[in-house]
């Protein structure tokens, strides 16, 4: 069956061939969820998936940024941000220079 990895509302997940959607993790706590979702994904070189939250000012939740690594199944924080929109970042070929957009 044909997986893709994404960003979904609440975590790290694959998008599966009959468009369903089987999280791997849901770093959020039930506290943020009602307040952010996810918003986009991208992997870097070593296969870790990086994604970004976005910011509820009215909640007081920044948009913070987060990896999630396959070989452990774990998410961690990687910038607390705040930010309004957290772009995950792009990485040069090489591995020698990242990219990132970030809104504020």
């Amino acid at each position: 069956m044909l997986q893709l990895a994404c960003a979904a509302a609440q975590g790290f997940a694959l998008l599966n061939g009959d468009s369903t959607i089987s999280y791997l993790c849901k770093p959020l706590t039930s506290e943020e969820a009602l307040a952010t979702r996810f918003n986009d994904g991208r992997c870097d070189s070593a296969g870790r998936f990086f994604a970004g939250t976005i910011c509820n000012q009215e909640e007081g939740v920044a948009g913070k940024l987060y990896r999630y690594d396959p070989a452990t199944g774990t998410s961690v924080v990687v910038d607390e941000g705040p930010f309004t929109v957290r772009l995950p970042y792009a990485q040069h070929p090489t591995g020698t220079e990242s990219f990132e957009l970030v809104g504020f």
